[in-house]
């Protein structure tokens, strides 16, 4: 026979088994489906990175200096010096001509890929201008100090080599190029294992030039890269060129350019324009 305390229990399950079927019922939503447990998840996927179009390079112009008019011009060192000087600067426009800055001759001199086609007169830019660009119509030139900071920029004329705007950046004017330019004598001196910076295309890609911090034979001295505005590493042109390299050129377009000094023996005599990427598009 139960007892009272009994009874109350008895009454107290009935009803929570009661709540538990209500609980049940077609009222209360049904349960959805499992969680995978973290075990069964599936690993993230990593897209490994694509590996950097090698570029080859292809000779524009090797030209020999001389007294001719087709040849660039070299200067003699000065008294007590030891360094002879030809064209330091150049560009390539987007016909595919080549433009050398022949400070010699006070000129700038165009060839074609079959040698010589004309000559400007630019009686007006001092020996050791920099920063060459050709485009519109227009020439540009930079002079920079000993640290690589520009203060003198002129436009001139590219069929007759009259001068249009000559700027003291000294006095706070701003810089007349249309777009960046960055020359090889700008750059800090060359340290192993850091990135020099050859400029910006106009898809945003930049060129870098990495001086490799060990040198063994068969393997590059230095190499330029075109990297994204993503960071990724998409072209490599890989070559040894020493010190001979005078300056680069980066056209809008991605097509790098290179113009180096030769020497046969001790003597300068010879210059080269190379192009080493080719355009990014």
């Amino acid at each position: 026979m139960l007892t009272m305390r009994g009874n109350v229990w008895l009454v107290l399950l009935a009803i929570g088994l009661g709540a538990t079927a209500c609980g049940e019922g077609a009222g209360a939503p049904a349960a959805g489906p499992a969680s995978p447990s973290p075990a069964a998840s599936a690993a993230p996927t990593t897209t490994p990175a694509a590996t950097p179009k090698l570029e080859m390079p292809s000779v524009l112009l090797d030209v020999r200096a001389g007294a001719e008019v087709s040849r660039p011009g070299t200067i003699p060192p000065a008294p007590g010096g030891a360094v002879t000087r030809g064209p330091e600067t150049h560009a390539v426009d987007e016909a595919g001509l080549v433009w050398l800055f022949d400070q010699a001759k006070s000129r700038v001199a165009v060839y074609d890929r079959d040698g010589f086609v004309r000559a400007v007169a630019v009686p007006d830019v001092p020996r050791g201008a920099g920063g060459l660009l050709v485009t519109g119509g227009r020439l540009y030139f930079r002079l920079a100090d000993d640290h690589g900071v520009g203060y003198r920029e002129l436009e001139l004329d590219a069929t007759t080599g009259r001068v249009l705007r000559d700027v003291d950046l000294r006095a706070g004017a701003a810089s007349i190029y249309p777009f960046e330019r960055v020359a090889l004598a700008w750059i800090p001196s060359t340290q192993k294992g850091v990135d020099d910076r050859l400029g910006h295309d106009a898809f945003g890609n930049e060129y870098l030039r990495h001086y490799f911090l060990q040198s063994r034979a068969g393997q590059c001295f230095f190499v330029v890269r075109r990297v994204t505005p993503f960071g990724d590493v998409v072209a490599e042109a890989c070559f040894d060129v020493g010190s001979t390299a005078r300056d680069y050129f980066v056209r809008r377009d991605g097509a790098v350019y290179q113009l180096e000094q030769l020497y046969t023996g001790a003597s300068l005599d010879r210059f080269a324009v190379t192009q080493i990427m080719s355009p990014a598009r």
